[in-house]
């Protein structure tokens, strides 16, 4: 019985793969053409003929996931349920790509990328096996034509690799094939930050100076980063003021806000290491409560179709200015522009509705075209009128390498580019297990935190690979509610979704992975979420050998929170 729940489970998602992929392909090629009159009617059939399969999904987001399906069979045995996710899901991946026909009239294959070509034909046999295979539609199956099985590129020889681990170093000697170690380009910091920041704003990129911005307006409003970024706020502040005050801007009319998101108030000594004594003494200093209706103003609409809540003090400013850092993220693809804005001083409701986004395949480290969530953030800061940004583009080791300033979008994009040349990083082929540090402390504080790293690595194992995490986990799993939703689930997954998506996503994301977590914390910590524990990277990767009956390949990531992983 239970061998056969996991091959209903293996159906379910090896079928997501193949649709989530198209999917997310389409609504980045074609611009969700699935929600106009025409859509409706290809796709609306489909989810009504098979409305026992594909119950509680909407046609303006088909967020497919394994979850809901499962929910959905609950109570049926293992075949009768399989025999109804396969047509159900083929079904819908032959709406999509005939509703993909029509709009733009060219062969299919651009819906599937690289990496779903493969993983398709990884799972032809076992899809023929339970006869799924002929269901599917001829486009998907003629993608395996001519594919040849993967021979893995010459191993990399074996040497001690020092990653981060909290606030020490571990070195370890991986075994096996090693493909690659992925790590950030070093780059060197900036010879001196105000020089720079000052030649920044001398020469802004797409608009005119700050200063010339800034003349007769009533009031300003900067936003600046939380305590939870490595932005260098308290030396870029005072370069951005004197902008303000050629000007003439008066110091009664400008405010500087903390644009906190969902994340907690700064404590009094990170305020003042933000925002300096001596200009808090002077100016206005708000720090942002997404939670404080009375704070918030409706601007418009999300691109979500939520209603788009902001800030009083900037929604009310005659400029908006905005102090803020270029990174990869692992679900918006770079920090940085309006992102200020969005989630940074918007309502919980907003902010929850751009991270449930984080759920598409095409979000992701370094991904903006096509990435919902970039896009929600960028709609949000054109609405909130957000004038003018100072960006810090950071390097590997929280080093500032470049400073740029002007119009938001002009200077992400360019900044973006500049960070992906830092952070890309190569690698040949997947791995059955990837290695990856979070780079240290306070990235891997806790469990919580560290699952960025884990998100990443999964991007570069084959199915059913495996993740050994280097985590120091001082705080062991970080916030209660997210130990308390990740012992819960799948129950809670649907519940809990659209009020805690960053609890339920981190959850999910170790629920589906095969993750052994390295660290000095107790074992049960991790034993009682269901998680494998190693007191060092070899004990975890003999264990993994152990299970494979053959030296794995492997890969290592030396920051997995900051590395953008590209297959050559």
């Amino acid at each position: 019985m239970e061998n056969h729940q996991k091959q209903l489970e293996q159906t379910v998602r090896a079928l997501l793969e193949i649709f989530n992929s198209a999917y997310a392909n389409f609504v980045g090629l074609a611009g969700l053409p699935v929600v106009t009159k025409e859509g409706r009617a290809a796709i609306e059939p489909v989810l009504a003929k098979h409305s026992d399969v594909l119950r509680g999904f909407r046609i303006e987001w088909l967020d497919l996931n394994i979850y809901k399906i499962l929910q959905n069979l609950d109570g049926r045995d293992a075949d009768t349920a399989r025999t109804q996710v396969v047509p159900a899901i083929t079904d819908l991946i032959g709406a999509l790509i005939e509703r993909y026909r029509f709009f733009l009239g060219r062969g299919v294959t651009l819906l599937f990328d690289k990496e779903t070509r493969a993983q398709i034909v990884a799972n032809t046999e076992f899809l023929q096996s339970i006869g799924a295979w002929e269901q599917l539609p001829d486009e998907v199956r003629k993608l395996t034509d001519g594919s040849e099985a993967t021979v893995l590129p010459p191993a990399l020889p074996l040497t001690d690799i020092t990653v981060r681990s909290g606030h020490d170093e571990i070195t370890f000697r991986p075994r096996g094939h090693l493909l690659g170690i992925l790590s950030p380009r070093e780059v060197p910091a900036v010879p001196n930050l105000v020089e720079a920041l000052r030649a920044a704003l001398a020469q802004p990129i797409g608009t005119k100076r700050l200063s010339e911005l800034a003349a007769g307006v009533s009031s300003v409003t900067i936003i600046v980063d939380d305590q939870s970024r490595p932005t260098p706020t308290a030396r870029m502040l005072p370069e951005v003021l004197a902008e303000l005050f050629r000007a003439r801007v008066p110091e009664s009319a400008i405010t500087i806000l903390v644009a906190t998101g969902m994340h907690r108030a700064p404590t009094t000594g990170e305020l003042a290491r933000i925002v300096p004594p001596e200009i808090a003494a002077h100016l206005r200093v708000v720090v942002h409560n997404c939670k404080d209706e009375t704070a918030l103003v409706e601007i418009g609409r999300a691109r979500s179709g939520v209603p788009l809540k902001i800030h009083r003090a900037v929604a009310e400013a005659g400029l908006v200015v905005a102090i803020g850092m270029i990174a990869p993220h692992p679900y918006a693809g770079f920090t940085g522009g309006a992102k200020s804005v969005s989630p940074g001083v918007a309502s919980l409701e907003a902010i929850v509705a751009n991270h449930i986004l984080n759920v598409f395949p095409s979000t992701g480290p370094g991904k903006v075209a096509g990435n919902p969530v970039q896009e929600d953030i960028a709609h949000a800061g054109r609405a909130a009128r957000l004038a003018f940004v100072v960006n810090a583009v950071i390097g590997g080791a929280n080093q500032v390498v470049d400073v740029l300033a002007g119009d938001p979008f002009k200077v992400t994009e360019i900044g973006f580019e500049r960070a992906r040349e830092i952070y890309r990083a190569p690698y040949p082929a997947k791995s059955d297990v990837a290695i990856v540090s979070c780079g240290g402390h306070p990235r891997d504080a806790n469990l919580y935190l560290a699952v960025r790293a884990v998100k990443t690595a999964n991007l570069v194992i084959r199915r059913d690979g495996y993740i050994v995490l280097i985590a120091g986990c001082a705080e062991e799993t970080g916030p209660a509610r997210f130990a308390q939703v990740m012992r819960a689930m799948p129950v809670m997954f649907e519940e809990t979704l659209q009020e805690e998506p960053e609890h339920v996503i981190a959850a999910h994301v170790l629920k589906t992975t095969r993750t052994t977590v390295v660290s000095c914390v107790r074992p049960e910590v991790f034993q009682e979420l269901g998680l494998r524990h190693a007191t060092t990277v070899e004990d975890a990767l003999q264990q993994i050998t152990n299970e494979l009956g053959r030296e794995p390949s492997v890969l290592v990531i030396t920051n997995g929170w900051t590395v953008i992983p590209e297959r050559k």
